[in-house]
């Protein structure tokens, strides 16, 4: 019988040398091929969060973000490649190293996922706001296209998972965390443009009435101006049309069965918002105001309404660059000149009511004539939808409608005016029937004190009162029954967040709202600022853990509030679009 030869140990340590040196050279060639996804992934990271910004209606067609979006693309392509190779296969199931594969496995399928879905949206939508849509049935027709496409990559995104969240290198977990805030970021834009473009085509794609309020920011209410003038714009498969706008103060009345309800009842009704249009919105919550809106206007004309639009003076001045100068009522409006006009110089040498009341009419004027040019042919839609972004980031636009889809709609385009979550809301809101918002300066002092399990959060508020001594007549106030002439009277309000506990307010006069208001809760005070002097009142509550978040809505003011937020970190900005600042 034949006998082999155990091998010799050298043979032994010959075929183990070559073992090792084939071990060592395909974990170089993996560890290399891991080094160039880890680069490309990076590399797709950082263009995908360059191009965020034009995954919104206001870059659409430069192309840019298209082009940027295509190059993160080829970047996460490249890195899925490489961790899908078969060289890298055996490395899954590693205990460690297997999670690093896996996690750059997701990450850059999802990530080519993403990239690849934003790139072949925004072509979509730049081919289609290129073609013809000078009709108001065209503009409809493209709304509803548009909203096609963005709801369709909205699911998409929604639907991508990063792979696995822990056991991650450092270097790794900092890029999945990059990219998941980047995401929520796109995810977010992308609620807002297809929830804006959903709204829309519901209103221009059919028979719609919606009730216009038109507010001015010289005397505020909570997150808007007071609304002086009312009518109706009426939608007919794009081609709009305005009622004539008249005086809110020509709708005073009670009606049966129209009262407010809820929070705004409870916590408001002291002031009959029922009974004047002009006492609405003391709260910030914008759908309960316009549903009582709604049907007070029913009441007093018999027209039932689909939803109610709100829009201010800095809405009307920041379509002017768009559609161009308006001339009503013999005044002719700019860019550059609407606000100071229609917050200040109109009211020069106003001296009693009966006049401001030719002031109410010349404000509907401008707004109609705005609204009228809306549906000009040539009017570029991305400026518009740039124009109106402002307007809405601002809360200088906002929207309700009766139809639960369509108010889902607007609430995701950031129109819907609703305070809930983290979110704080900070108003001044006039009770002295003068025009003196714009010269108060507010500023606010945010402080946080974590303490055990839970943070006590601060925010100082101090008004300062710069009404000049040349404003007279109306606009300063002073009638029999109301405060001194220049003296600022009313309410200091603040919504913050449900969950929050020992909520106080000290500084200032008598509270007169606390408790819920809607998806945030209120505490308003009484206060009053003497002519040229400065008064402060600081709120303080209880938030849960020790380390949080809280976002500062646009409180509408022209001019805005000014904050100072934060401990460790100092935030200075100005509540015209929303901040966040953390702890």
């Amino acid at each position: 019988m034949p006998r082999f030869a155990a091998p010799g140990r050298g043979t032994l340590w010959a075929l183990l040398g070559c073992s090792v040196a084939l071990l060592v050279a395909w974990v170089a060639a993996v560890a290399l091929m891991l080094l160039r996804a880890d680069h490309r992934l990076n590399a797709g990271i950082s263009a995908a969060g360059r191009a965020r910004a034009g995954l919104s209606l206001t870059d659409l067609t430069d192309g840019g973000a298209e082009r940027t979006l295509h190059a993160a693309a080829a970047d996460f392509a490249a890195a899925h490649r490489a961790v899908a190779s078969p060289w890298v296969a055996p490395m899954r199931v590693l205990p460690y190293l297997g999670t690093q594969v896996r996690s750059v496995d997701a990450l850059s399928q999802a990530a080519a996922t993403v990239a690849g879905a934003g790139e072949s949206t925004l072509a979509t939508v730049r081919l289609l706001v290129a073609e013809p849509h000078h009709t108001p049935a065209e503009r409809a027709d493209l709304l509803g296209r548009m909203a096609g496409v963005l709801g369709r990559l909205r699911n998409e995104v929604s639907d991508v998972g990063l792979g696995p969240a822990h056991g991650l290198l450092g270097k790794l977990a900092h890029e999945r965390a990059v990219f998941d805030h980047d995401l929520a970021k796109v995810r977010g834009v992308l609620d807002r443009v297809a929830g804006a473009t959903g709204a829309l085509h519901a209103m221009f794609s059919g028979k719609q009435t919606y009730l216009l309020l038109v507010a001015n920011n010289a005397e505020m209410r909570a997150g808007s101006g007071m609304a002086l003038e009312a009518g109706t714009i009426r939608l007919d498969r794009g081609a709009i049309s305005l009622t004539h706008l008249q005086d809110t103060g020509n709708l005073v009345g009670q009606f049966p069965g129209v009262e407010p309800t809820g929070d705004l009842a409870a916590r408001w009704g002291f002031v009959y918002p029922q009974v004047d249009l002009r006492e609405l919105l003391m709260s910030p919550q914008f759908p309960a105001n316009a549903a009582l809106a709604a049907r007070m206007w029913q009441a007093h004309t018999g027209q039932p309404v689909d939803g109610v639009l709100l829009v201010d003076v800095q809405a009307l001045d920041d379509l002017l660059p768009v559609i161009g100068p308006v001339s009503a009522d013999g005044v002719t409006l700019s860019a550059g000149n609407a606000v100071h006009y229609l917050l200040e110089g109109q009211y020069a040498g106003v001296a009693d009511a009966q006049v401001e009341a030719a002031r109410h009419e010349r404000l509907g004027a401008i707004a109609d004539a705005v609204f009228g040019r809306l549906e000009a042919p040539g009017i570029p839609l991305t400026a518009l939808a740039r124009a109106l972004g402002r307007a809405v980031d601002g809360r200088h636009v906002l929207a309700w409608a009766s139809d639960p889809r369509v108010e889902a709609d607007w609430v995701a385009a950031g129109a819907g005016g609703q305070v809930e979550g983290n979110e704080l809301l900070l108003a001044l809101i006039n009770q002295a029937a003068d025009k003196l918002d714009p010269y108060q300066r507010v500023t606010a002092v945010a402080s946080t004190h974590p303490s055990g399990t839970r943070t006590r959060v601060s925010i100082r508020v101090t008004i300062d009162n710069t009404t000049p001594e040349t404003l007279t007549g109306y606009a300063a106030g002073g009638a029999p029954g109301t405060p001194p002439a220049r003296e600022y009277a009313g309410y200091a309000s603040l919504d913050f967040p449900l969950d929050a506990t020992d909520a106080t307010v000290t500084g200032a006069g008598p509270i007169v709202a606390a408790g819920p208001d809607g998806t945030a809760q209120v505490l308003a005070v009484e206060i009053a600022v003497p002519d040229g002097q400065s008064r402060s009142v600081t709120f303080a509550f209880s938030l849960p853990g020790r380390n949080g978040s809280l976002t500062v809505e646009p409180s509408a003011r022209i001019p805005p509030t000014s904050w100072v937020a934060g401990d460790a970190t100092t935030v200075r900005f100005e509540d015209s679009v929303a901040h966040s600042f953390s702890w």
